[in-house]
């Protein structure tokens, strides 16, 4: 879908984007390519751990971490630029922290089998 609002943002059609607390309705704006970006990686990662890639959970590591910090910008630097002092917890970090525990875990297993 990202590819498909990257192509969007071409024409008139303004899609709806949101991730991690990145809100935007323009595809080439900073925050829609912070998106665009973040879910055209996870489905990379996706991929990869459907298909157990080699390198899958060394990217899935570089995507938990990126989703907790992009989580964590959202949570406490933007609510500062945008609207003044409003704290909104992210749910997202409740499923991306559980998510880097497991690939921490089964790292060894996964390299010594492929």
């Amino acid at each position: 879908m990202s590819f498909v609002c990257l192509i969007l943002g071409l024409t008139n059609i303004k899609p709806a984007l949101a991730f991690y607390g990145f809100e935007t309705n323009e595809p080439f704006s900073l925050n829609g390519l912070i998106v665009i970006s973040v879910g055209i990686f996870k489905g990379i990662v996706a991929f990869a751990l459907w298909f157990e890639k080699d390198y899958a959970i060394k990217i899935g590591k570089i995507d938990a971490i990126v989703g907790i910090i992009l989580c964590i910008i959202s949570m406490l630097v933007l609510p500062f630029i945008q609207d003044g002092f409003t704290i909104t917890i992210r749910l997202e970090l409740a499923l991306l922290i559980p998510f880097l525990i497991k690939l921490n875990r089964i790292e060894k297993e996964w390299e010594s089998i492929n």
